[in-house]
């Protein structure tokens, strides 16, 4: 069957057509570049912890007098968080401090010091002629004695202080002060209990900054480095960012995950954030900048 010459025309204009849209297609697909490793998801989620998380327990064996902090009550560094019944110990601490603050073995030795002094100076004045070389000898020999007895009873008081002064850190230890500022979160005893050595007492943490911990994958950490800041984020409405500082890069990764861990601490000082809480940290081109003097966590100094 012959074609004919219009339709053959139409016919080849439209193979045209086809073949530059089929290459057009193809050009829009190489034209279009993979996302690059950077451009991929950089929101971690993490959670939220106490910078330190400790149990104040007892060093000695005693009954728990009285817990002077409340759960949830905030307390300062060096206050007393737990008193344990000490009335034994600081009679022995009286004892101890009594017998280190006499003079009285010092001062009978520094008299019968100055007598035997006196004698032999005696002796020596009224001469040989009067005196015996045995006498004479023996008055010597008292003064040594006696300045023996100076020396023993000054080292013995010496000693007494030292024993006052470890009384003094035993009776201490009756006393449970906090290491740090922060909150007691438990109380794991009640008073009127006996506690053994190292047994705990009560919990204590550190809220100010706090520490989240991220499993960060590899192929984001060539934009993470020490100091960078992150920006974290409460899971939750209406909740408002806050800023992390790195303050640790595993150097060992996870080999069944491919990932590392990394930490951040977030300025907590109006204590609005809690500990376990779960944020989103944004891990991108910030991680890599060093925190300045405004996203850095305030020095705590506790």
């Amino acid at each position: 069957m012959r074609v004919r010459p219009i339709q053959h025309t139409a016919l080849v204009t439209l193979a045209v057509l086809a073949i530059a849209a089929l290459g057009q297609a193809g050009a829009d697909h190489v034209a279009t570049p993979a996302p690059p490793a950077s451009a991929a998801s950089s929101v971690i989620t993490g959670f939220t912890a106490p910078l330190r998380n400790v149990v104040l327990g007892s060093t000695c064996t005693g009954r728990i007098e009285a817990i002077l902090v409340d759960e949830g009550a905030r307390v300062e560094t060096g206050a007393t968080v737990v008193r344990l019944d000490g009335d034994v110990q600081r009679h022995r601490f009286e004892l101890a401090d009594a017998q280190a603050r006499s003079e009285l073995e010092v001062e009978l030795a520094l008299l019968r010091l100055e007598q035997a002094r006196t004698a032999r100076d005696h002796l020596q004045t009224v001469g040989v002629g009067a005196a015996s070389t045995y006498e004479l000898t023996t008055a010597r020999i008292e003064v040594a004695l006696a300045e023996v007895d100076v020396a023993r009873a000054r080292f013995r008081q010496e000693q007494a202080a030292r024993e006052a002064a470890l009384q003094q850190s035993l009776l201490d230890e009756y006393e449970i002060r906090a290491p740090f500022a922060g909150f007691v979160v438990e109380h794991l005893r009640q008073p009127g209990e006996t506690v053994e050595d190292r047994e705990g007492i009560v919990r204590l943490v550190q809220l100010d900054p706090l520490v989240v911990t991220v499993d960060c994958p590899l192929e984001l950490v060539p934009a993470i480095q020490m100091g960078g800041v992150a920006e974290v984020m409460p899971d939750g409405p209406g909740a408002m960012p806050r800023r992390g500082t790195i303050v640790y890069v595993s150097p060992v990764a996870d080999a069944a995950s491919q990932t590392l861990k990394v930490k951040l601490h977030v300025a907590n000082a109006d204590t609005g954030w809690r500990a376990g809480m779960r944020v989103l940290v944004s891990l991108g081109s910030g991680a890599a900048r060093p925190a300045s003097a405004g996203d850095a966590p305030r020095p705590t100094g506790r």
